[in-house]
């Protein structure tokens, strides 16, 4: 009885859903001739500037890695406006260069419908010529699974780029007690979607040998290719003063090799066993390098990490924002980490890398500047590899297969060709930020 229950509180969770997003759509065109009325009056001068609005809403990694489609893009067309809607990283895409102006989602539970209407109307008013899906990795709650496709619709653009299962309702199903289940894959269900003009089709992720930036504009016949030196952040005059200040006048010194570390990964599976990054810890400090360690979680007291001392390890994890902690890195010689959003980070700074791959598919992920970023894989080949998510989620993965002797010996090889012969400051030139043109 209680199975019974909670499937029937689930189905009723997604009519809700279902009924929210078909009031949004009515609300829309109640509203519609009155945003016709004020675009009209507010008719823009005619000009061959075309205007581009891509959603972009997902990791940090797969966030920067659109930074080299944008400049294909500004290539194409060198008086475009390249407008982005996301959510998250704030302080990174004050960094990027390639954005000229930001609709930001901020990430709260509940946002009443006027906060989507005035986005709406602020994306109607804009007369986009081409709307696209990077990629949205919106949280599957509430009417998001479909909030892509009411942009879409609002827009109004001739041109719609996306996947062709984009906005369905399906999309708002809670995979639980069967619900989901044995439905077969939507994009499969699925022949044709009439918000799209243009449809976008991908490998499956293990299979693929591209990001998937790489493949938002080819139905447009736009070349897609990425230089060694993207994607690109720029510098914030502020923060990487504060940064040089901390790492180079207070702690360590222009003479000193630092290394930046981030033991942190977003799932488990693509994590490096603490006792290796001890090991590297161990090697490194007897060889005089230094240590900053960077990330999102607080270091626990009974941590390993305690171990070192401060003169050998500063602890900055917990301790930065995003924008200081791309200052840092920015500050550091080497950076080593698993395949996680700050070495992204680190790459986008021209920082030399060593970055641990396992279940990550480092055809679509890695570095293509090779001779300044180098990858580690699991030295037996392994026919389930890349994987991205899986099998071996509860169990030993084959990250446990990379041995620490290796790495530290391919650091202690990097550390003879990126010795600390730059002046360490900012070398990276200021630019102005993208413009925020709505936050809700």
């Amino acid at each position: 009885m209680n199975s019974y229950y909670r499937t029937l509180k689930i189905k009723l969770k997604y009519y809700s859903r279902v009924i929210r997003s078909e009031f949004l759509r009515i609300l829309w065109y109640i509203f519609l001739p009155i945003f016709a009325i004020e675009r009209f009056f507010r008719q823009p001068k005619e000009s061959d500037r075309k205007k581009i609005l891509i959603i972009v809403i997902g990791g940090m990694g797969d966030t920067l890695l659109f930074d080299p489609l944008f400049r294909r893009l500004k290539e194409q067309w060198p008086q475009s406006t390249i407008d982005v809607i996301t959510g998250v990283f704030g302080e990174m895409w004050e960094r990027i260069g390639s954005v000229d102006h930001l609709y930001y989602l901020k990430s709260t539970k509940f946002k009443p419908p006027w906060n989507y209407l005035n986005l709406f109307r602020k994306i109607y008013l804009n007369q986009y010529d081409i709307v696209a899906e990077g990629i949205s990795m919106l949280p599957p709650r509430g009417i998001y699974p479909v909030l892509p496709a009411l942009i879409f619709k609002v827009s109004q653009a001739p041109v719609r780029v996306g996947r062709i299962f984009m906005g369905l309702n399906q999309g708002m199903r809670i995979g639980i007690d069967g619900f989901r289940g044995q439905q077969k894959p939507i994009e499969k269900t699925v022949k044709n979607n009439p918000i799209l003009t243009h449809m976008i089709r991908l490998e499956p992720p293990d299979k693929r040998d591209y990001h998937e930036s790489a493949k938002v504009f080819e139905p447009l016949n736009i070349n897609f290719y990425r230089k060694k030196n993207e994607p690109k952040l720029y510098g914030n005059v502020q923060k990487d003063t504060w940064a040089r200040t901390i790492i180079r006048n207070q702690w360590a010194s222009n003479d000193d090799i630092v290394i930046g570390l981030s033991i942190e990964t977003t799932r488990k599976i693509k994590s490096w066993p603490i006792n290796n990054f001890l090991s590297i810890l161990e090697w490194g400090i007897r060889d005089h390098l230094k240590f900053v360690l960077i990330g999102l979680q607080k270091t626990p007291p009974e941590s390993p990490l305690k171990q070192f001392s401060n003169q050998d390890l500063l602890n900055l994890s917990s301790h930065t924002t995003l924008g200081e902690m791309i200052s840092v890195i920015q500050q550091c010689d080497i950076f080593l980490s698993c395949d996680t959003g700050p070495s992204h980070i680190a790459q986008a700074c021209r920082i030399p890398s060593i970055v641990l791959f396992g279940p990550s598919n480092e055809k679509e992920f890695g570095p293509v500047d090779h001779d300044l970023h180098t990858l580690v894989l699991p030295p037996a080949k392994l026919d389930c590899r890349p994987c991205v998510l899986g099998p071996c989620l509860m169990g030993n993965t084959c990250m446990n297969l990379i041995q620490p002797e290796t790495v530290y010996e391919l650091l202690k090889k990097k550390t003879q060709t990126c010795l600390p012969s730059k002046v360490h400051g900012d070398n990276r030139q200021s630019h102005q930020p993208p413009k925020i043109l709505i936050k809700i």
